[in-house]
């Protein structure tokens, strides 16, 4: 059901993401994500 919303464009799942890192910087993320700084990251291999 959230694939079918997201190809339909009702559910824009780019916007939930803040910022993308590097593998070396995800503790740094997840610092951020417990101050309330970011609400995802997500990690490029």
């Amino acid at each position: 059901m959230l694939v079918d919303l997201h190809l339909q464009g009702r559910l824009p799942l780019e916007k939930f993401v803040s910022e993308t890192i590097g593998l070396g910087e995800v503790e740094q993320a997840f610092h951020r994500m417990e101050r309330g700084e970011v609400l995802r990251s997500v990690v490029l291999i």
